[in-house]
């Protein structure tokens, strides 16, 4: 145990002008002159006395003694002119009890204030400040300052000395790749005073190595907290990641199988081509699915997690129903039927007035992936020719022309108000921008202002989306299994085939001999170049 020996003391301290190494003084005209007229730019002085309560515990009321006196008989300070304050930047008043007598001539006089042990929120300094006498003859003389009061010394501060690590780790088995846990370890806090404290959450944690590698035995934890440091060594063992066989069946054969380590990437094959005229539309983790409903296809692992098997789902394609994608101009690659759109969905109605073009009053109705069935009433539908002098310039550039009138979409100027429909193109358009479609023959930027599609001499207002119309498809009769299972095969050979002949059957070469006995048929089937099965 440690005694903190404790005793109780009296302050009484004289300070005399001109101790400078006692205290300070802001603004005094000279040292002999507590405060100065106004005409030296002085509004206040301030005496400080510092750190005379530093390790103190105060024990009785503060008495401050101020010995002054006015220079001459002009104004007369107030009982207000003098304030007391616990730092030295005269911020934090202490409130006390004046008693004594105000100077009123050049007679120095002993001006008290008291403050109560209750009010006594010293720390360290002590402050008196004076504030401006109103009168251009008045001046305070200082003469000395008593400070007394009583006190005990103050417990000295606890101090932290060390810092130490305990426990061991309760996870001790790795895989390559993983982070340490430091869960397990304690540290503990050692304080002057002999006390401890429980710091391991307030503690930061470093790791070497922080994340296991192969080979790794040992990683040492290291804890830092209030400038101490503590370390220890962890044995750790290293644990094999499981492998996971992923398989992926078409058509009721193994198309491929991997044995893949937990974490690493899953490669699916390539999309398996069309069968017997059903194309492929997923996989499922089922054998079979339902033939009149879309099956819930599968998303494929990202990485190796578990034993599983993928069966590729065939169907019937069928033309379905048109839809529209929205894009960017600068998606825009190929030829195909477009509307022009505005960033709130309406589409251009092939109306153009004073030159400029007008919008619908419907607008698409794009999902989160961009894709609407249904564009608005009225949508004028343009098609995109690819322009030959576009190719000959090096550029993807398209003519626009409406094929329900024959006329082409185009600009006569680059300026506002210019949008045109004329007969014939030999000009195009293009991506000249991120968001902007550019008239090659007069550089014409075409934007979209107030809900309308309009010709600039630059790329100003909002920019210009397009929705291009998709053909539709649609699937029926979904299987896993498209072609005749091999049983069947098999089963027509022993009724018709040759005996000895080598058949193909479901991709594979096989030998045939057939017998009947018993009014039944059987075939012995042998692989061309593996054993009899």
């Amino acid at each position: 145990m440690v005694t903190v020996c404790s005793w109780a003391a009296k302050f009484s301290t004289i300070y005399k002008v001109g101790n400078d190494n006692k205290w300070e003084m802001s603004n005094f005209w000279n040292k002999r002159t507590f405060y100065v007229v106004p005409g030296t730019g002085q509004s206040e002085c301030v005496a400080l006395f510092p750190g005379i309560f530093e390790g103190k515990v105060i024990t009785s009321d503060v008495v401050v003694t101020l010995h002054v006196a006015t220079w001459g008989d002009g104004a007369k300070p107030k009982a207000n002119t003098f304030s007391l304050f616990s730092d030295p930047e005269c911020k934090k008043p202490v409130p006390a009890t004046q008693s004594g007598t105000l100077p009123t001539s050049s007679t120095f006089v002993d001006l008290v204030y008291t403050v109560s042990k209750e009010d006594a929120a010293f720390t360290n300094d002590l402050a008196v400040k004076i504030k401006k006498l109103y009168s251009n003859s008045a001046q305070i003389r200082w003469e000395s300052a008593t400070i007394a009061f009583s006190y005990e010394n103050a417990a000295p501060p606890v101090t932290l000395q060390s810092i130490a690590i305990s426990g061991v780790p309760t996870k001790t088995a790795y895989y390559v790749g993983e982070d340490f846990d430091q869960t397990g370890l304690t540290v503990t806090a050692n304080y002057s005073d002999e006390s401890t404290a429980d710091i391991t959450t307030d503690a930061v944690w470093t790791f070497d190595p922080s994340t296991i590698t192969a080979g790794t035995t040992s990683v040492t934890a290291t804890a830092t907290y209030g400038g101490m440091t503590a370390s220890k060594a962890c044995a750790i063992t290293i644990k094999e990641l499981p492998k996971y066989t992923y398989t992926w069946s078409v058509n009721g054969k193994v198309a491929q199988t991997s044995a893949i380590t937990e974490g690493e990437a899953v490669v699916p094959p390539a999309d398996p081509e069309p069968i017997g005229g059903k194309v492929f539309t997923g996989w499922v983790t089922t054998p079979t699915v339902d033939a009149v409903t879309a099956p819930t296809y599968a998303t494929i692992d990202e990485t190796a997690k578990a034993n599983t098997t993928y069966y590729a789902v065939f169907a019937t394609q069928t033309a379905g129903a048109d839809k529209w994608v929205r894009m960017t101009v600068e998606e825009v690659k190929g030829e195909g039927v477009y509307a022009l759109v505005t960033p709130s969905g309406k589409a251009f109605n092939g109306e153009i007035v004073n030159g400029h073009g007008k919008a619908t009053t419907g607008a698409f109705e794009f999902n989160d992936k961009n894709v609407a069935t249904t564009a608005p009433e009225g949508t004028c539908e343009l098609t995109f020719v690819k322009s030959e002098s576009a190719v000959k310039d090096g550029k993807v550039g398209f003519k626009m022309l409406n094929e329900a009138t024959g006329m082409y979409l185009s600009s006569l100027k680059n300026y506002s108000g210019n949008l045109s429909w004329k007969p014939s193109e030999d000009s195009y358009w293009y991506s000249v921008k991120s968001d902007s479609w550019f008239y090659d023959s007069n550089a014409t930027y075409l934007r979209v202002y107030s809900g309308s599609f309009r010709t600039y001499e630059n790329s100003r207002n909002e920019e210009l989306l397009f929705a291009q119309k998709v053909k539709g498809v649609a699937y029926a009769d979904f299987t896993t299994i498209v072609a005749p299972p091999q049983v069947t095969a098999l089963a027509d050979m022993a009724m018709s085939g040759a005996e000895g002949a080598v058949y193909q059957v479901d991709d594979d070469l096989v030998v045939a001999r057939k017998f009947e006995a018993g009014g039944k048929h059987y075939i012995v089937v042998k692989d061309a170049a593996k054993a009899v099965r």
